[in-house]
């Protein structure tokens, strides 16, 4: 039974029967989760993003071999959007902000995007899930390239007359 103070949160039905949210995996429900949980921990408000690390991911279940890839196929199918990337700052570590698409940035405003309703087709959603969940393995990955061997080339002679 809910207690008078629990907060919990809402989802569109056209999210929930949306071709995007069908083709989710585990990881990427749990980072999915893991984003809503830090909404929560917001008291319910998005403003400039939600600031979720990797620590955050992994202590939510998310493995880390797939926490990049799992943040990637829920941007490009349209579910959260990315509002700061801060990969390889200068300042420092930083962590990215995320923002669900089917949330208003404050209470106040309804510039909600669900831009998850552009994908129309299972298969579509399908296609793209399957072209942002890839894993490198060392089977796949590419041999080094060798240096190659310098030879000695003796510089031209000039003959004298």
């Amino acid at each position: 039974m809910k207690t008078p103070n629990e907060q919990y949160y809402r989802f569109p039905r056209r999210l929930l029967t949306s071709h995007a949210w069908s083709v989710l995996n585990i990881n990427e429900r749990r980072a999915f989760d893991r984003i809503m949980e830090e909404h929560q921990a917001k008291s319910g408000f998005v403003n400039d993003g939600l600031a979720v690390t990797t620590r955050d991911f992994v202590s939510f279940g998310v493995q880390p071999k797939h926490i990049t890839n799992s943040l990637r196929v829920l941007r490009e199918l349209g579910i959260i959007e990315c509002t700061r990337n801060m990969g390889g700052s200068v300042s420092g570590r930083t962590p990215n902000l995320w923002r669900p698409t089917f949330l208003p940035r404050t209470p106040t405003s309804n510039d909600a995007t669900h831009d998850y309703l552009k994908i129309t087709t299972r298969e579509e959603a399908k296609a793209v899930a399957a072209a942002h969940r890839f894993h490198e393995t060392r089977k796949e990955r590419k041999p080094p390239l060798r240096p190659r061997k310098l030879r000695m080339v003796s510089p031209p002679t000039i003959a004298t007359s």
